[in-house]
């Protein structure tokens, strides 16, 4: 059994997405402390709806905000971009500065789904199929928006490091728990938001901590087969 065994279809995974979306949609309450973050969602599930009755088709989504980090304003962005058969699947969260940085990002990070290479791939270096990665290129929505990334240094693409695997409920709820206020408690302890949240940790979570937990209990787990290298799909 491979970590990326019972991983949701791209069917599956896309139409459950739209679904979050529209979940947050028909709560409005939920997120009235929130307004803008709420119109950006609500918009991208108009945009993404059509997934929801198709067997075809990506799933494209950039949200930016306002809101309060460590107590001053910044702009907040999150977006993803699941392609093809799983082809791509790569979420980011980032955050602009302050003042006179309110226009440059000051950090950002990427969430990928990344396919094991097919046999006998030329590759540089593999890296886990579910990682986390710091930095990255701006995107197009970002240059429309005039952010730039001047501060960071995006051209390097290491280290990739390993992490459970993220969906834009879980995306959205990691944001408002560590980019936390008064305004995103009331969210985080919504049960109406935690059952959202515990319906896609069953949803995607719970298959990739099994395999693991699978992985140790089985005879395929020595010192030549570590979590590490199971995490790699080896």
């Amino acid at each position: 059994m491979k970590i990326n065994d019972k991983q949701p279809t791209i069917i599956e995974f896309k139409k459950n997405e739209v679904k979050t979306l529209e979940h947050i949609s028909t709560r409005a309450t939920m997120f009235k402390e929130l307004p803008s973050l709420f119109d950006k969602i609500q918009q991208a599930y108009y945009d993404n709806k059509a997934l929801l009755t198709k067997t075809t088709g990506d799933f494209i989504l950039h949200i930016d905000f306002e809101m309060e980090v460590q107590d001053a304003p910044h702009t907040v962005l999150l977006g993803a971009n699941v392609t093809g058969n799983y082809s791509l699947c790569s979420y980011f969260l980032a955050i602009t500065g302050k003042n006179d940085l309110k226009k440059e990002l000051i950090r950002k990070f990427h969430f990928d789904y990344a396919l094991p290479p097919a046999p006998g791939a030329n590759i540089k270096q593999p890296s886990p199929i579910y990682h986390l990665q710091y930095g990255g290129k701006p995107t197009p929505e970002m240059g429309n928006l005039e952010i730039t990334d001047n501060l960071m240094e995006h051209w390097l693409s290491l280290p990739r490091l390993n992490f459970s695997p993220v969906n834009i409920a879980l995306l959205l709820d990691t944001l408002l728990c560590e980019l936390r206020t008064d305004k995103t408690k009331k969210i985080i302890e919504n049960p109406e938001w935690r059952s959202l949240v515990y319906k896609n940790e069953m949803f995607l979570s719970n298959h990739y901590f099994e395999n693991i937990r699978s992985h140790i209990n089985s005879g395929n787990y020595n010192n030549k087969c570590l979590v590490r290298d199971y995490c790699y799909g080896n």
